[in-house]
């Protein structure tokens, strides 16, 4: 649904969408090429499997009489979903069994709660379970954006470590910490 007018040489835009029982498997053939800019090419490559049960965003566009000032000036949005299976870092095994939920809080913040996930761990060691995960991005209309993540998990004190090491995070390959690790189960908070 949506309204257009037109006021003191100004149009604005007002829409609500709403979505439901979507196959993520379907999402690069429903989301037409061109839209979303450079977040569409990454969440079609990067999120691969799973359901939405439910969604819906409203936003706000607004430009002048010739359609070349054009502003979004308010977006939010809910969006949830189950058995969800995405990368994060390309080569790195992926999470899966995600259920999680995205809050547009406006039109440069998300906010994403994983309730729980399974973290695949190379390298023979152990799953992660993903036990309430929030993260916030900020700058979502700007070139680089700011993530702040905050996850607990459970799984052996191998498996997180394992992760940690990964030459592509650059966390703990660059910057080893020495610690003796064995097979004990640990269930600790990560802040990035």
């Amino acid at each position: 649904g949506g309204t257009v007018t037109h006021k003191a040489n100004r149009l604005s835009a007002s829409g609500t969408i709403g979505l439901s029982q979507i196959d993520i498997a379907d999402l690069p053939r429903l989301w037409p090429l061109g839209v979303g800019g450079g977040a569409r090419p990454w969440i079609t490559e990067h999120v691969t499997a799973g359901m939405v049960t439910h969604g819906s965003v409203s936003f706000t566009v607004e430009a002048d009489d010739a359609l070349r000032d054009v502003v979004l000036t308010k977006a939010t949005g809910d969006l949830d979903g189950t058995n969800v299976t995405f990368t994060w870092i390309d080569n790195v095994p992926p999470v899966e069994q995600t259920d999680v939920h995205l809050h547009l809080v406006d039109p440069d913040t998300l906010d994403i709660h994983i309730t729980s996930a399974r973290q695949h761990i190379a390298n023979g060691g152990a799953d992660l379970m993903i036990k309430d995960g929030q993260m916030r991005i900020t700058g979502l209309s700007l070139r680089d954006q700011v993530a702040a993540l905050r996850t607990q998990i459970e799984g052996t004190v191998v498996s997180p470590l394992s992760l940690l090491k990964d030459p592509r995070l650059h966390l703990l390959s660059t910057h080893p910490i020495a610690l003796k690790t064995d097979a004990r189960d640990v269930s600790p908070t990560l802040d990035f």
